[in-house]
């Protein structure tokens, strides 16, 4: 049901369907056991797959997304030591984020979205996805512009160390390379900006796309 629920597997109008009837069959299963946090962080992986189904056929989908960042808060209010339902909840603040009007709009979003992966990454610091997100979350926030030079390099230090971590986990990973990249030329541009040598961050950050390559 999780695969199937998630929509993984298909593309298109067919997949909103699909999610209807998987959102149905979880809401059937909380009303029995509404206390599973489990299963709540289930429903916010289809809440989440439905905002991306809607967005991507050009439809309103902040509804789902926030239905999604609800059913994650709850799922970690039942369920603490369990991370599906603040990552899901992570994913769809960073997703509101990049669609997000303004760079105040951007960064209460980036903020909450840090906050849902910290959450996460509790109980499995390992998970690449938390990480990944985490570190997407703290660069995005380094470029709202709401902050000071020195802590905004500072939140994409901390995204880096968060990239590196995911790589021990995957290493070779091109898509995580290509990401820590990214992040290692914010971190160069912000130094610059601040009379700092950039050339080492952007040296690194050639390493990286070569080696996602």
């Amino acid at each position: 049901l999780g695969t199937l629920g998630e929509g993984r597997w298909m593309r298109g109008e067919d997949a909103g369907e699909v999610l209807e009837k998987a959102r149905a069959a979880w809401d059937r299963l909380i009303a029995a056991a509404p206390r599973r946090g489990d299963l709540v962080g289930a429903r916010a992986g289809v809440h989440l797959a439905l905002a991306r189904n809607a967005r991507d056929h050009g439809r309103r989908c902040e509804e789902e997304y926030r239905r999604a960042i609800e059913d994650g808060g709850k799922a970690f209010e039942l369920s603490p030591g369990l991370a599906k339902g603040p990552a899901m909840a992570g994913w769809a603040h960073l997703e509101l984020a990049y669609q997000a009007g303004g760079d105040g709009e951007a960064a209460t979003e980036y903020a909450a979205a840090v906050e849902c992966f910290e959450r996460a990454l509790k109980p499995a610091p390992r998970s690449v996805d938390g990480l990944c997100g985490a570190a997407a979350a703290l660069s995005g926030l380094a470029q709202c512009g709401t902050q000071d030079g020195k802590d905004a390099l500072e939140q994409v230090r901390r995204a880096i160390g968060l990239y590196d971590r995911a790589i021990e986990v995957r290493p070779g990973a091109a898509n995580v390379l290509s990401d820590r990249a990214l992040a290692r030329r914010t971190l160069g541009g912000l130094a610059l900006d601040l009379g700092e040598d950039p050339t080492p961050m952007y040296e690194a950050a050639q390493a990286d796309w070569a080696e996602a390559l």
